[in-house]
């Protein structure tokens, strides 16, 4: 690992880039879309599963503090880590109320959703992430399909919805794994646990 700006993303992108910890995440919101959870508001099985992927989350941390070590970050990027996530789920809610209050043929959540992930690839460099401008291309590819006729308008991917879930997770999942085969690439050969 001797290009430097390879180095500097891989530090400051140390964090996203322990992807495995997203996984359990997916896998939880994939059950919940497969129906596996039972019906929405149900907690038999909803919470145990929740606090289940939160334990592998802290268990994952632990992987790769022990694996890869830490990175301590840059003063203000602790900051700038905690509202970036809050100005993105205040912009979904903005996006999701403006699907529910002017009910569009499209899903303005889900190309709200798509410009988001798309930026996360975009805003990166080096580009490597490629996987995020896929996702987010077919993210919008869904929010447009209502124009096709193929599926219920502005809801076609609003929560509770199965299809909300489905995406998530899958976005949780697949991204999480290849973040992860991002972060081990980057790592001398002898450091790939």
């Amino acid at each position: 690992m001797d290009n430097p700006i390879r180095i500097r993303y891989i530090t400051r992108n140390f964090d996203a880039l322990q992807g495995l910890k997203m996984v359990p995440f997916g896998l939880y919101f994939l059950a919940m879309g497969a129906g596996w959870l039972g019906e929405q508001g149900d907690l038999s099985l909803s919470l145990p599963a929740f606090l289940l992927a939160l334990l592998a989350y802290w268990l994952l941390g632990r992987y790769y503090a022990r694996n890869f070590g830490r990175v301590e970050p840059e003063k203000g990027q602790v900051v700038f880590n905690f509202l970036l996530p809050l100005m993105i789920l205040l912009l979904l809610w903005v996006a999701s109320f403006v699907d529910y209050a002017m009910r569009l043929p499209v899903s303005i959540f889900g190309l709200t959703l798509a410009l988001v992930l798309f930026a996360w690839w975009w805003l990166q460099e080096p580009r490597n992430r490629i996987h995020y401008a896929v996702m987010a291309g077919l993210v919008a590819l869904i929010s447009l399909a209502p124009l096709g006729g193929i599926g219920q308008g502005w809801s076609i991917i609003q929560p509770p919805g199965n299809l909300f879930h489905l995406l998530v997770g899958a976005i949780l999942a697949v991204g999480g794994i290849l973040d992860h085969l991002v972060l081990i690439k980057s790592f001398p050969q002898g450091r790939t646990a």
